[in-house]
């Protein structure tokens, strides 16, 4: 049988800002993304960042998208950063972006530049920047502009994994054990065998051999319990609504039910 492979219009797209090639430390990072996977990568112009990286949700038929920012040491004097990334903070009050920091931006090309800024006084002072601006993005340091695909690589995985925890649904209660957390609060503790024959109450039954008065005279019941957070999460959510003779059933057996006559 022919497998079906995903066509590349159904292939969530990264994208990379096209103005990165007027950049010089980042002239050829479009194409090195672009050679690195034609398929996942496309080029265009982005304008509030550099790039965008679509993360899938393990349990919906959807996706996260990541914007990222590009910075090298010689960009922290330019004010015209400080507002890139302003309008990317404010896009989504800082959710699902990030900057990556170039720490050797001599190693595209090999040649030393003159006027470059020392990389560690540059991201100390985009760190302090950041928390003066109360623009608290994460900053991922870069080696060299070739460690970025494996380093996005790396930030997709992470993001992906993430989400993947925070979306597992929370597992539902077995109904076994949600009956049995309620049936102390449909029942009293009685005194076994206290009945004004002297035979066992016909009312008192207990699946550990204790007593429980689920009837009768309410003249020496004790008050019953109050419902418990528990109780109430389990009678308000998924549904959790039955007959006491299902829930006496189900909290201590049908072969109790069936000596009590009920037909359970």
């Amino acid at each position: 049988m022919a497998m079906d492979y995903p066509t590349d219009e159904l292939i969530p797209k990264h994208l990379v800002c096209s103005s990165l090639r007027q950049r010089p430390a980042w002239a050829s990072t479009a194409a090195q993304l672009l050679e690195s996977d034609g398929r996942r990568w496309r080029e265009t112009y982005l304008g509030t960042h550099d790039l965008s990286l679509t993360v899938p949700h393990a349990y919906f038929e959807d996706h996260d998208v990541f914007r990222l920012l590009l910075i090298c040491p010689d960009d922290i004097a330019n004010p015209h950063t400080l507002d890139r990334i302003r309008d990317l903070h404010r896009l989504r009050n800082g959710r699902n972006a990030a900057l990556i920091f170039l720490l050797n931006q001599n190693h595209q090309d090999d040649e030393p530049q003159p006027h470059s800024q020392p990389a560690m006084p540059a991201f100390m002072a985009l760190h302090i920047t950041l928390q003066r601006e109360n623009t608290p993005l994460p900053i991922l340091p870069l080696p060299t502009p070739a460690d970025l695909h494996s380093t996005l690589q790396t930030f997709v995985a992470a993001a992906a994994s993430a989400s993947a925890s925070s979306s597992v649904p929370p597992p539902w209660p077995p109904p076994i054990e949600a009956a049995r957390d309620l049936l102390p609060h449909c029942c009293v503790a009685g005194n076994r065998g206290a009945s004004n024959d002297g035979n066992s109450n016909s009312n008192s039954i207990g699946s550990n051999g204790s007593s429980m008065n689920c009837g009768g005279d309410s003249a020496g019941l004790a008050s019953p319990a109050p419902l418990s957070g528990r109780a109430v999460e389990l009678l308000t959510t998924g549904g959790w609504f039955m007959g006491f003779r299902e829930l006496l059933a189900a909290g201590v057996g049908t072969e109790e039910g069936r000596r009590l006559g009920w037909g359970v």
